[in-house]
C-alpha cells in the first residue's frame, strides 16, 4: 500500500534557493522546441488552478465548509506536482 504524502515532510516543499527562479522561468530544451504547446499546456494549468483558488475563496465567503474542503484537498493534491513541473 501506498504511503500517503504530506507537503513539507515526505513530498518536495519548495526552499529559498529553488523558487529564486520565480518570476524569471527557465526554459529546458524539451519547452524551446515547442514553444506554442508548452505555453498553452502552462496557461492551462494556470488557469485551472486560479479557478480552484477562486472557488476555495468563494467558499470561504460563503461560509461553505464542505465545499472549502472538497476544493482544498484539490489544491493539496495537484499543488506539488504542478510545482514539480515548472520546478524543473
Amino acid at each position: 500500500m501506498a504511503k500517503s504524502k504530506k507537503f513539507g515532510e515526505n513530498w518536495f516543499m519548495p526552499n529559498r534557493e529553488e523558487s529564486a527562479f520565480l518570476g524569471k522561468p527557465i526554459l529546458g530544451d524539451k519547452e524551446n522546441k515547442e514553444l506554442s504547446w508548452w505555453c498553452s499546456h502552462y496557461k492551462d494549468g494556470v488557469s485551472y488552478l486560479s479557478f480552484r483558488i477562486m472557488e476555495y475563496l468563494q467558499a470561504k465567503d460563503d461560509g461553505d465548509l464542505e465545499r472549502m474542503n472538497i476544493t482544498e484537498g484539490l489544491l493539496r493534491a495537484c499543488l506539488p506536482y504542478y510545482w514539480e513541473e515548472v520546478a524543473t
